[in-house]
Parts: structure tokens; sequence; C-alpha cells
């Protein structure tokens, strides 16, 4: 990738620590920027223009960095700088003990610094805290890498990445990072709002492509091309090849809004818009009327939504009417050879494979809207996605009442079974009586059971991936992101590939060399078990401190017994208790014991 720096003006591919001399590179260790680091971000969030998701959690996180690095701390003497800068020459420093160094301003955030910051993980929060701090000492090939760094992780992207480009942190005008965000629907939505803020414009060549993804983005997309290029001083010229589809999609985003302010004006705006659609199939329709025109108009473009509509409308909510109005589904066919047509309704979650919507969905030649979870992959994750979907009809056929089935799999999404809100453990725990959430927690263990008995791992297994929720029998307790990883050395997980799994389920003390990101495998077949019980261990962990001020001290006494006997953090045989094949089954029973003697 060129390096388009005005220091560099041969443009050829810049050269990595590793590449320099030793004299080189110790003289760009010990090199310190003129200025010190950029004062902090501000906190006010901008409004999205595409999606009205706002990162909070990446603001507090720079809201608590404050807006200098942290006090100086004691100094190296002469030799052990000299030892560390000849480390980082050689790209042989380890990157937490780098980090440490740098916030104890024990170091300079030299080229050489900022390189391995990039390259060994700018996914943790304390590496991207000092990669904002320092960003304006950047390299155009710097931010380059960063910013690839940054888009390629979901979770990172989400939390980080649109803070970085409204502080100025990253160019949008780079080249490569334009395009880069150009292929994505949130790098758009981050386009967009720079341009509405007088930080972006885009080039020539890149005008067509933009105003093409704003056509497909929705209502919100046509909005914001509405305002770029109208007025007298418009942002850029609409081009003459879009006016039609233009034209086309400006008069299905005042159909939306038609339909979106009539739903909020009337209550009773089902019943009058079945009336109308029964008006509409005996042509005994007001052609006057403004909402019937609109009607009218879904029916010509899309019979299958107009019916759609017909059968279900008394049962729809807001979101769904507006997303069969403006056409927001996936059409596919599922592994049954089943036609699929799935509307996305509110966003459930998004995590580092994909994301989850709820769903209104019909199957095969059915008209009847079904309501559960889509899932859908990330953008820059859709390789990692084909392992769950590969995996899933073996989960399909394990029927465990307490791991989240998948209903269709298609090769654009998989359809699960988990209800019309997938966050309901998560709101309601702080509220749910002990009793009631001890139960939970046996349920979402008894899933884990499963996977230990046919010797898989699932391998996230935390707070966010387990789900209870209202069905008409009760309630259903359930594990999700189910992907299960074969119990073998294949678990052997080397740096470039650490990607797919999540760092919640690693602890040093099942991995090889204490990195995180290392599984082992030598003795797998003895050891596999802890992988799962300890993330089980760090899930009840975190949601005993939120529920412990409602227990009594013989109910906290007694938990913290069975857990004990479970893993230890402090005994000598820890390590023994939790890798016992017979572990989690003798936890899940201790606790059922407990949970048959509390009040209901």
């Amino acid at each position: 990738m060129a390096n388009t720096d005005s220091s560099n003006s041969d443009a050829t591919e810049p050269r990595k620590p590793g590449d320099q001399t030793e004299d080189e590179a110790l003289q760009d260790a010990e090199t310190l920027p003129r200025e010190g680091p950029p004062a902090g971000p501000s906190t006010a969030p901008s409004p999205a223009i595409i999606t009205e998701e706002v990162s909070s959690s990446a603001i507090e996180v720079l809201s608590s960095i404050g807006p200098s690095v942290p006090p100086e701390g004691p100094q190296l003497s002469p030799e052990n700088l000299a030892m560390v800068n000849r480390e980082i020459s050689l790209g042989m420093i380890d990157i937490d003990r780098l980090v440490r160094y740098l916030e104890n301003e024990q170091i300079r955030p030299s080229k050489a610094v900022l390189d391995l910051l990039i390259e060994g993980d700018a996914g943790g929060e304390r590496v991207l805290s000092l990669l904002f701090l320092y960003a304006d000492f950047l390299t155009e090939d710097q931010q380059i890498r960063l910013f690839m760094q940054m888009n390629y992780n979901a979770r990172i992207r989400d939390e980080w990445l649109q803070i970085f480009f409204e502080d100025g942190k990253l160019n949008p005008a780079i080249p490569e990072i334009e395009d880069g965000l150009m292929q994505t629907a949130y790098g758009i939505n981050i386009l967009v709002l720079l341009a509405f803020d007088g930080k972006y414009v885009p080039r020539n060549e890149k005008v067509l492509v933009f105003a093409k993804k704003l056509l497909a983005a929705g209502r919100f997309g046509v909005e914001a091309l509405q305002r770029m290029t109208a007025g007298t001083q418009p942002l850029f010229r609409l081009p003459d090849e879009l006016r039609d589809e233009f034209d086309v999609q400006n008069e299905l985003y005042e159909d939306s809004n038609r339909v979106y302010n009539f739903i909020h004006d009337n209550a009773d705006y089902a019943e009058k818009i079945g009336r109308l659609i029964e008006e509409i199939v005996a042509g005994t329709w007001n052609v006057r009327d403004p909402l019937a025109q609109t009607l009218g108009r879904l029916r010509e473009r899309d019979e299958t939504g107009f019916v759609l509509l017909k059968e279900n409308v008394a049962g729809l909510t807001p979101d769904y009417i507006q997303a069969i109005i403006e056409g927001i589904f996936l059409e596919d066919v599922d592994a049954d050879g089943l036609h699929i047509r799935a509307y996305e309704g509110k966003i459930l979650g998004s995590g580092g494979m994909g994301r989850v919507f709820s769903t209104a969905y019909c199957a095969g030649d059915s008209k009847e809207l079904r309501f559960q979870a889509l899932k859908v992959a990330n953008e820059s994750r859709e390789e990692i996605f084909e392992v769950e979907k590969d995996r899933a009809p073996m989960v399909r056929e394990w029927n465990n009442p307490h791991i989240n089935k998948p209903l269709h799999i298609c090769s654009s999404c998989i359809i699960y079974e988990t209800g019309k809100n997938a966050k309901d453990l998560e709101v309601d725990i702080d509220n749910l009586p002990p009793r009631r959430w001890l139960q939970q927690f046996i349920y979402a263990m008894k899933g884990a059971a499963e996977y230990q008995g046919r010797r898989y791992i699932h391998g996230d297994i935390k707070p966010n991936n387990v789900l209870s929720y209202d069905i008409p029998e009760g309630r259903k307790t359930v594990l999700i992101d189910n992907s299960p990883t074969k119990a073998d050395a294949g678990l052997i997980v080397r740096a470039r590939d650490r990607r797919p799994f999540p760092a919640w389920s690693h602890a040093r003390e099942f991995t090889v060399g204490g990195l995180l990101m290392f599984y082992i495998a030598e003795d797998i077949e003895n050891r596999f078990y802890g992988i799962d019980n300890y993330s089980i261990y760090k899930t009840y962990s975190y949601w005993i401190n939120r529920v412990h001020f409602r227990l009594t001290e013989g109910q906290r006494n007694v938990i913290s017994n069975a857990f004990m006997s479970f893993y230890n953090p402090f005994s000598a045989d820890k390590y023994k208790r939790i890798t016992n094949p017979a572990a989690l089954q003798k936890l899940i029973e201790d606790l059922e014991k407990i949970v048959d003697e509390w009040p209901q």
C-alpha cells in the first residue's frame, strides 16, 4: 500500500520497523514529537443519519482517559532505556510492557513505537487510548493500517472508529481509507456524519459510488442525499445517471414518511390501514387519499409485501409496517428448500461475527408472519459467519431446550428461535428474585453441559450470550452464539488466526505460553472442560456482583460453597477441579438442591 506522506515523495512501500538498520531504529525510538499529546476528545455524540446508534461505551472509555497520559513513572536507567530501544527496533518487545512504558512516560511515542502498537494489538482498550492520544503523530501509512485494524474488528469499529474520525484522528480523505469506508454501511454512515460536519467531501471519482451507496441505504440515505445535493451551495452535484433512480427512491422515502406520520397520529392505525387495503383490493378506494395512494404503490412494486401487510397488519408493530412499506427484507432459500422472506425490526445486539435483529418472517407458501431473531454477518466477518452456518445444522439436531435453536439456515442469514426480545435477562437481572435468577443460570449451564457431553466447546459463554425470554409455557433461557468446536488438536490457535475466538472465554491457565490467544492442545483430552467451565465461573462472578445485595447471608454462603467446589482460585488444586469431566454436572446438581430449598 503506497505511502503518500509528503515527506516520502517517491510513494514507495514503507519499511517496517524490522526492516530498519539498527542505528536508524534506535534513533527513531528516541525521537520525541515537538508537541505533547493532544487533548482528550469531546464527549458529545454527533447525531447519526443512516443509523441512530451512538456508541456510549466508547465515549465513556475516552472520557475516563482524560486529556493527558498518566503521571510520569520512575525513569529507566540509560542502560535499561537502551535495552528497551533495542527491543523496539527489533520489534520484539511485549505489547503490555510497551504500553506500560508509554503510560508512565518512560519512553517516547516514536514512529517505531506507534508501528508496534498498531501491528501488535490495536484491538485493546489501553492500546487504542494511547493511539488516540498520539494520533496527531501518525503518518498517513500508519493511519491506513490503524483504520484497517479497527475496521476489521466489529466491536472496536462500533465503539471507537466514529470517534477517531469525528475528532480528526483519522483522515477520511486518504484514498485507501475512503475506499474502505465506502465498502460498508457503517463506513457510509461515518462519511455522512463527517460530510454534514464539514469534514468530508467525496473525491470526484467517488461521488457516483457515494451517491449509489446512499440510495441503497433506505429512507435515511435518501434524506441525506437530498440534503447534500440541494440548495444553492450543494456539497456535490447529483450524477445525471442516478436521477431516475433518485426519483423512485425519493417517492419511496415520501411514502415511508407518510406512513410514519399516520401511524404516530392515529392510535387505531392498524385498523385503518387494514380497511384501506380491503378497499384497494375491492377497487372501491379513494384515489385522492394520499395514504391509499401509498398503499397502492406498494401493491404495484411488491405484491408479496402488500399481501403480507393485508394478512398480518393487526399484529404488526409500527417498525414492521415501515419495513414492509420500504421493502427492508432479506429473501433467501433455507437449507430445507423453503423460500424465506425476513423483515428487519429493531437491532437486538451486535457481536464479533454478526448483528441480530428482531424479525417478522414467512417461510414457504405461508402468508403468516412469525416473530423470531435474524442474524446476519458483519460485512467484514462473512468468512467467520460461514463457520457458524456450517455448524448450525448440528446444533439444530441437538434440540436442547437450553441452546438457541436455528430454525432456518440460509446463505445470507440464520433465523434463530429467540423470541421478540433478546435482552430480557440482561435488562431484568437487577430485579429478578434470587430463586428465578439462579434457576435461569442453571438452565444456561445445562446448555453448556450438552456441549461437554458431546465433546464440543462453546468458546464464548458470557452474560450477553445467555438469553431469557417469555414463551406461552413460561420463561425460556438459552445459550446463544452457538458454533461448536470439536475438542481436539485443532484448538491450537496461532496469532494470525486469533480473531474468531472471543477473549472472554480465554484463561491463561488453559493456554500455551501464557498468551490469551493460544489454546492448549497437548493434553486437550483431559483439560478441554476447563475452557467453558472457566467462562461459566466468570459469568457467575459477574452476575453475583449484581444480585448479592438481594441475597441473604445464608444464600450467599451456599452458592459460594458450591462454586468453591467447582473452581476455587485460591486452592492449589483449582485447575484439577475445573477440568474434571464431572465438575459441571456436580455444580448443576448442587445448585438445583439449593434452588429447590429457596422460597418461590
